[in-house]
C-alpha cells in the first residue's frame, strides 16, 4: 500500500517493527513524497501515534483533523 501510495504522490504514515525500524525508515523511506514514520508498539499505542502522525502530516497549520474544514484545505500541497 506504501508503495502505491506513493506511486500516486499520497502523502503516506509507515509503522515499522521497532527491530528494524533505524534501518528501514532510512532505507525503505517513500520517496518524494510527505511522510512520516513511526514505530510499532502496543496495539492501542500505535493507533495513536499513527493518528498523531497523520495529523502532523495533514493538518493544515498545525489544526487538530476533526476541527479542520473543507476551506483550512484550500491550497495544501503534498509537495
Amino acid at each position: 500500500a506504501v508503495h502505491l501510495a506513493t506511486a500516486v504522490g499520497t502523502p503516506v504514515v509507515v509503522a515499522y517493527e521497532a527491530s528494524t525500524y533505524e534501518h528501514c525508515s532510512r532505507q525503505w523511506a517513500p520517496w518524494k513524497v510527505a511522510h512520516q514514520s513511526v514505530v510499532k508498539g502496543e496495539p492501542g499505542q500505535t493507533v495513536d501515534q499513527l493518528l498523531v502522525a497523520l495529523e502532523e502530516l495533514v493538518s493544515p497549520g498545525g489544526k487538530r483533523l476533526s476541527r479542520a474544514t473543507p476551506g483550512d484545505l484550500e491550497g495544501w500541497s503534498n509537495q
